[in-house]
């Protein structure tokens, strides 16, 4: 026997209808809002199933992919001029931008195909961290100068940057030593020595390139290291006030800091000097409005806006794909940072979370300063958006970072699955009152005569 529903039907039209020796066999629907309640929260369910079937490292990976390709179309768009006056062509800095990516991919990969515990071992940390000393006070003595700050060190004419390899090798060598401490149940004592041997030197060494952005990225590194290891809040806030009080010493005494923040708090005035490039990244990303201009549409490339392929490539994008095309990307670095932060939490071990939670960090904290410098939030430090913007040694250095988080990002903890957040189960049809009044489906069994008003129907 086939069912038919009848969506208006109620307890009183059952009761009140006259044909009560014809078989019939009526489901009762409730109110429809309670339905497509229930239907959302399956539908919910199913998408978070869904995700923890394919595990943080596989959507890792596609995201990553995701912004490497629109930041390689960027690179190509943006790039057109500088490139004309580089080498008279308008494919050089892509040319390079897709050698880099190739190279950094390698890196990716291998490092993803590693267990990450060889690569937390105190000889590899102890190396990094050396090699990252001597190469950032090599770029003081004898570094390349682009647009004021000493940063580079030129390798067979290509411009290569220690800093960005420095926080990769303070991030590995912080969770190899936080992990150690952390298995030998000490106090906060030696865990903030550690952190503060190991990063504050080469944050010192970057910020008087001057490199007042990554620097302050190093230290960040640092506190999120302490924190992943249960450091108490109030040695958490004591750290932060003191490298906070250090650092506005510094911007109040160096004038390349003062420069910065002056600009930041006069943004309106000396519109053709020191606050041209911001000016000109508001008209850029402004000019989009919703849709933007299409692709190759932007127009402040052509020599309007400095840096358009670098530090200002968000600009470019804004102008070209307008406020949904800035959105979309945004959202694609925040479901990067929520898979980082989920690998962090599910990680087997303590080593694991503290090289999750620091890979994340970095590249979070770096896209939130880039972008809110390129909209006059934050003072302009210089520092590239990850996987979009044009250079080599950020882009090998982010990809082999991402390599590691996937690496821990493979080794998580599968979840315990709990019913807590499903809906509860309906009652069974033979079990509920024909006038119980409530939402929900009535059944009401064929071959039996309909119960007059005022009876309720027994279960058999």
């Amino acid at each position: 026997m086939r069912f038919r529903r009848h969506a208006t039907t109620t307890h009183r039209s059952v009761a009140k209808n006259k044909l009560a020796d014809q078989p019939v066999l009526r489901v009762v629907n409730g109110k429809e809002q309670a339905k497509n309640k229930t239907l959302r929260s399956g539908l919910m369910i199913k998408a978070h199933e869904a995700v923890d079937l394919a595990g943080s490292a596989r959507m890792i990976a596609g995201l990553t992919l995701a912004l490497l390709g629109i930041g390689l179309y960027m690179v190509s768009s943006a790039s057109i001029v500088p490139s004309l006056q580089v080498s008279g062509t308008t494919w050089h800095f892509f040319q390079q931008q897709a050698m880099f990516l190739v190279l950094g991919l390698l890196g990716a990969l291998v490092a993803s195909s590693f267990d990450y515990h060889r690569v937390l071992s105190p000889k590899i940390a102890a190396f990094g961290i050396l090699s990252a000393l001597l190469l950032l006070m090599y770029v003081k003595v004898n570094g390349v100068t682009i647009s004021g700050s000493q940063r580079w060190v030129s390798v067979s004419g290509i411009p290569f940057q220690p800093s960005e390899f420095a926080k990769l090798a303070v991030a590995v060598a912080i969770s190899t030593s936080l992990a150690k401490i952390s298995a030998d149940h000490r106090g906060d004592k030696p865990k903030v020595i550690a952190a503060a041997v190991i990063a504050l030197p080469c944050a010192f060494f970057v910020v008087i390139e001057p490199d007042f952005g990554t620097a302050s990225i190093i230290v960040v590194i640092g506190l999120a290291g302490l924190y992943a290891v249960g450091t108490s809040g109030t040695t958490m806030v004591k750290s932060v006030l003191t490298l906070g009080l250090a650092g506005l010493c510094y911007a109040l005494y160096n004038p390349y800091a003062v420069a910065r923040f002056s600009g930041l708090f006069n943004q309106g005035s000396d519109l053709l000097g020191k606050n041209y490039q911001l000016h000109q990244s508001k008209i850029a990303i402004g000019s989009g409005g919703l849709s933007g201009k299409g692709f190759g549409g932007s127009t402040l490339k052509y020599g309007a806006l400095p840096n358009p392929h670098t530090d200002f490539i968000f600009s470019i994008l804004g102008e070209e794909f307008g406020l949904f095309g800035t959105i979309t990307v945004l959202a694609l670095f925040g479901l990067f940072i929520w898979f980082g932060i989920r690998t962090a939490m599910r990680a087997g071990d303590v080593a694991g979370t503290l090289l999750a939670l620091t890979v994340t960090t970095w590249l979070g904290l770096q896209t939130f300063i880039n972008i809110a410098s390129i909209v006059g939030v934050f003072p302009v430090t210089g520092v590239p958006l990850p996987f979009i913007s044009y250079g080599g040694t950020a882009m090998i250095a982010d990809l082999i970072a991402v390599g590691l988080l996937i690496s821990v990002a493979k080794s998580e903890r599968p979840v315990r699955r709990t019913t807590a957040h499903r809906p509860k189960p309906k009652p069974r049809a033979d079990q509920r009152s024909v006038r119980s009044g409530r939402s929900t489906h009535q059944l009401v069994t064929s071959g039996a005569a309909r119960p007059a008003q005022g009876q309720s129907r027994r279960p058999r």
